[in-house]
């Protein structure tokens, strides 16, 4: 019995450190999004935008814009 015991706690061990070393060396190989993605590109520039109101309609502007590598917004309402 205490046999048994001894070697259940190891094959856990095994189990718990083998799939902690699988799951680290996941995210190690995959890389961060770079910030000029094409996902990313297509939504820079300036939006016109018309913003509903129960009253009237409103327009505004948005816009969408990389500096150093940092994406920036700017808008009017």
């Amino acid at each position: 019995m205490k046999f048994q015991r001894i070697m259940f706690v190891l094959v856990m061990a095994l189990l718990f450190f083998s799939a902690r070393a699988y799951s680290q060396a996941g995210k190690s190989e995959k890389s961060p999004p770079s910030p000029s993605a094409p996902s990313v590109e297509v939504f820079l520039g300036r939006w016109d935008l018309t913003l509903a109101a129960p009253d009237r309609e409103y327009p505004s502007w948005l816009e969408l814009h990389e500096e150093g590598g940092k994406r920036k917004t700017a808008s009017q309402s």
